[in-house]
């Protein structure tokens, strides 16, 4: 565990890039303790994309666990930032 841990602290843009996604967590009531709604799913080409709700506060993710970059069309209520 030790080995991981090292690489993952050496790669300084990987350390950023997982101290950036806390920071958006910490801000955001939905992402720490809001609703959750599947959007999409979809294993052939390893897309999940899922909806946080809490009150006003609104987040939607879209992962990817593909290979590739791939692009994502969803439709959602509402108007987004």
């Amino acid at each position: 565990m030790k080995h991981a841990l090292r690489l993952f602290l050496d790669d300084q843009d990987l350390f950023n890039y997982y101290k950036k996604l806390v920071r958006i967590r910490k801000e955001s009531v939905a992402l720490r303790r809001g609703s959750f709604t599947p959007l999409l799913t979809d294993d052939a080409t390893g897309i999940y994309v899922f909806r946080r709700r809490s009150g006003d506060d609104e987040a939607i993710a879209a992962l990817n666990n593909g290979g590739k970059e791939q692009r994502v069309d969803i439709k959602v209520d509402g108007s987004w930032k």
